[in-house]
């Protein structure tokens, strides 16, 4: 009997798991999209870099902007799609906001 009520109690608390797991999936799915329309419809440019500031993302008003199709400064690292002055002041905001 002992055991049965224990295994009961596990699976209660696996379907508790797994029902938060699917909330908490369903709220990152909802965030991301949200993201995605703000990105994909904004008239300024959006871009991400990762650690080796390299290009990750960016918007598709560079296109109407700038006039490049979006593999053009995917292809390319930051000094090498930015203006020289647009690249020093990135490269400032970006030390500004990462860990010394």
């Amino acid at each position: 009997m002992a055991i049965a009520i224990e295994k009961a109690s596990l699976y209660n608390a696996v379907q508790k798991e797994l029902a938060e797991r699917k909330q908490v999936e369903e709220s990152l799915h909802k965030s991301e999209a949200q993201f995605r329309l703000l990105a994909e419809n904004a008239t300024d440019i959006i871009w991400t870099v990762d650690l080796k500031m390299h290009l990750t993302y960016v918007s598709p008003s560079v296109t109407h902007l700038l006039g490049y199709m979006l593999r053009k400064p995917m292809a390319h690292s930051m000094q090498e799609a930015f203006s020289p002055a647009s690249y020093e002041v990135a490269m400032r905001v970006l030390g500004d906001e990462l860990p010394a």
